[in-house]
């Protein structure tokens, strides 16, 4: 992975968590657009600025396949943390 991307414990377990949770391994463009969208939710880096592949590329429909599911991993955290300050 690359190592000038943003540490954070939240978004390495969210990380970590949703590559767990998918089928088959992914790719590295997958795996940075991941990164790319956690990193946009915790610390305000915008996607597009750590996007490295050019638009109509397999990469980049993988950098943009890892950013969605990047988002929709973030939302799901973010629910369940308001629902454990529910109770």
């Amino acid at each position: 992975m690359d190592s000038k991307r943003p540490r954070n414990d939240i978004t390495d377990k969210i990380f970590k968590h949703t590559l767990n949770q998918q089928t088959g391994s992914r790719s590295e463009a997958f795996k940075r657009g991941l990164m790319a969208a956690l990193a946009y939710r915790s610390t305000g880096i915008k996607v597009n600025l750590n996007c490295p592949y050019k638009p109509g590329t397999a990469d980049f429909e993988e950098f943009c396949a890892g950013a969605d599911e990047g988002h929709k991993s973030w939302w799901t955290h973010e629910e369940k943390k308001k629902l454990k300050q529910k109770r």
